[in-house]
Parts: structure tokens; C-alpha cells; sequence
């Protein structure tokens, strides 16, 4: 929206301290964007990045071309210190290219302190009924992927973060790990 740097100023004569934008970061690809959100009152950003494989990640949102604006935009906004969280939503598609997320994250950001972290969604139903077969992970499949994905972000420094809320898998998915949450599975079948 070209009135975004105008809404952000108006939040912020409101009062409002904090301003998140949910992206996929790809006008934050162009020079100059993100400084202007940044001065106009964007506080932090959560941006979608659902593979570190250009391929899987086009595919899954449909739009080619869009995964390397994407990690262009990510690195603009941290350069420009901004803080990001990314957020990658699970889908079939993207189940084979998972295990690489973490390390991916970690080539092309680096350590860099304004990267908050990784959120590791399911995808909600979609619109298109038909897309279900592909978007839905196979929970088995997920299971057996997620806990290495995981202890491997922990590795690399990469905080992974509200895993254990509403768009997260079940808990049993990640044996309820505890550097995520404090809950824990119902007990029984």
C-alpha cells in the first residue's frame, strides 16, 4: 500500500508504541523501503519465509519469483535495524525442504541480533478446497522432521518461538520440548 508509511506516522501521533507489519518482505526488497517504515514508526516485522529453497518456497505461496524479494527484504530490514521475526507455515509441499530451514536462515542472516527468531506454523484450511492434498503435512512425516529441525535451529542460535500456540503443531509433534513450552500433551489416548 502506498499510504503504508502514512498510516505508520498516524499510529504513532495515536499513541501507539509498537507497530508489527506481517510480510513477505518482497517491497522491502527495493532500496529505500525500509529505512522510510522504520522512520515512519515500524517497530518490528514478521515475515513469511516458508523454505530456504527458492523452488519449494514459490511453489508453496504461489508466486514465482517471490522467494528471493523475500530474503532481499529480510536482509534490508535487518540492515536497517529493524527487528524480524520469520514465520514458516508447515505444508506438504514444503516437508522434504525443512530440515535445510534452519541452516538456510543461518547462510543468509547470519547471527544478526535483530533476528528474533522462527515461528513454525500448520497452514489453516484454505480457501481452495482442492489445495488441501498439498498442504496439509502428513503428521507422521512431520513428526519425524520437526524435533531435528528444531535441536538444529537451537544450534545455529535461532530462536524458535510460539510453536506451542494456536498455529502450531500439536505438542506431540515436538515431544513438547521445553526450550519452546511449559505445556505438555494430555496424558492417555
Amino acid at each position: 500500500d502506498a499510504e503504508l508509511g502514512r498510516y505508520l506516522e498516524r499510529a504513532r501521533a495515536l499513541g501507539f508504541s509498537t507497530i508489527t507489519l506481517e510480510t513477505n518482505a518482497v517491497q522491502m526488497a527495493k532500496a529505500g523501503v525500509s529505512e522510510r517504515l522504520r522512520d515512519a514508526g515500524l517497530t518490528d516485522v514478521f515475515v513469511s519465509l516458508h523454505s530456504g529453497d527458492e523452488a519449494t518456497s514459490d511453489a508453496i505461496t504461489r508466486a514465482p519469483g517471490t522467494f528471493a524479494r523475500t530474503v532481499k527484504g529480510v536482509q534490508n530490514l535487518l540492515a536497517a535495524g529493524v527487528p524480524v521475526g520469520l514465520n514458516c507455515v508447515m505444508t506438504r509441499e514444503g516437508l522434504d525442504e525443512l530440515p535445510g530451514l534452519p541452516d538456510f536462515i543461518h547462510q543468509a542472516f547470519g547471527e544478526h541480533p535483530k533476528l528474533t527468531g522462527l515461528m513454525l506454523s500448520l497452514p489453516t484450511d484454505p480457501f481452495d478446497r482442492s489445495l488441501i492434498p498439498a498442504i496439509i503435512p502428513d503428521p507422521v512425516r512431520l513428526r519425524a522432521l520437526l524435533r531435528p529441525v528444531i535441536d538444529r535451529a537451537f544450534a545455529l542460535g535461532i530462536q524458535v518461538k510460539a510453536i506451542d500456540g494456536p498455529c502450531g503443531p500439536p505438542l506431540c509433534a515436538f515431544g513438547a520440548d521445553r526450550r519452546i513450552t511449559t505445556l505438555a500433551p494430555t496424558p492417555g489416548e
